[in-house]
């Protein structure tokens, strides 16, 4: 059989295309029983801390709920987009299969941050029955939701899961954002806060410069997100708010952020805008783990530009 660029063999999963966001209510009732899904749906934990805080999946999740580890299915850098054979063993693991609905959450109080990196590594492997529960499990508890705070177990069958033709379009490496800087072919939106974007908070790794990449425009995956509802942010909305910060929409765009997790929130909601220009949009995957660290790597020959203003 044809290979992709990662080794897996094409249309492994071939479902019909899911929402992006499903909301809490429609997991409820399908959940309960009094609701329908026309695929079964496997519902995933992919809660994340830059601080190394203890997962609450061990203590607290929506029943049914894996844990899917996105600070550990990876390739070299910080969370960077693993291996289709990884990706695949990862959620065949977790007794996830091709005809399942994946519905995949986390517990950061704004309620969406690393449950969209998950759905942005499936789309760019070509798996597009995969959804982000809107608000999270910050809005699901405050709804009064179910919460399993038993103890996981590992109970289940190992699943039969292969992904889809790799889709590169949807991935920036340190050329692209380096070749950008100079010929201006899309618009790099950084999803950190505006104080990391213009160097004045600390970056939370160790090692790393302050700045931004030249040209690129702040707009935080926060800005993306109602304060109250925890919820993505209605599509006029979001592409009110785009312009606010300066975002050409007519223009190609792309996501950046630390190391490639708030940017997906970012991805996700430049699709839900529904903008005009294609809505494929790609993520620096390396981020800025990768580009703010440059100046100290041995066989750079020069210091990539940063901006701090």
């Amino acid at each position: 059989a044809t290979q992709n660029k990662t080794g897996s063999v094409p249309g492994g999963n071939r479902m019909q295309r899911a929402p992006a966001l499903v909301s809490t209510g429609w997991l409820r009732d399908v959940l309960s029983g009094k609701g329908t899904a026309a695929h079964p749906v496997r519902v995933l934990d992919t809660s994340f801390s830059l601080t190394g805080d203890p997962q609450p999946f061990l203590t607290r999740r929506i029943p049914g709920a894996r844990f899917f580890d996105v600070d550990g299915v990876k390739d070299e850098r910080p969370h960077m987009l693993p291996p289709a054979s990884v990706l695949e063993n990862a959620l065949a693991d977790l007794g996830v299969n091709d005809t399942d609905h994946i519905v995949t959450y986390d517990t950061h109080p704004t309620g969406i941050f690393s449950a969209a990196r998950l759905w942005w590594m499936l789309r760019c492997y070509g798996v597009s029955n995969v959804s982000v529960l809107d608000g999270g499990f910050a809005k699901w508890a405050k709804e009064g939701g179910p919460v399993d705070t038993a103890p996981p177990t590992r109970d289940w069958p190992r699943g039969k899961f292969r992904v889809g033709q790799f889709r590169p379009e949807l991935v920036l490496a340190q050329r692209d954002v380096l070749a950008n800087i100079a010929h201006a072919k899309f618009q790099l939106l950084d999803a950190r806060s505006e104080g990391r974007f213009h160097g004045t908070e600390a970056e939370p790794r160790a090692g790393l410069r302050g700045g931004h990449v030249p040209h690129s425009i702040s707009v935080p995956f926060t800005s993306c997100l109602h304060p109250e509802q925890k919820t993505m942010l209605p599509p006029a909305e979001l592409r009110e708010m785009l312009v606010r910060r300066g975002v050409d929409l007519a223009r190609p765009v792309a996501a950046a952020c630390g190391s490639g997790i708030s940017a997906c929130t970012l991805a996700l909601a430049l699709q839900v805008a529904a903008l005009p220009v294609d809505s494929s949009v790609p993520v620096y995957d390396g981020s800025w783990a990768e580009y703010g660290a440059n100046h100290k790597r041995k066989k750079s020959s020069q210091q990539w530009p940063v901006l701090i203003a």
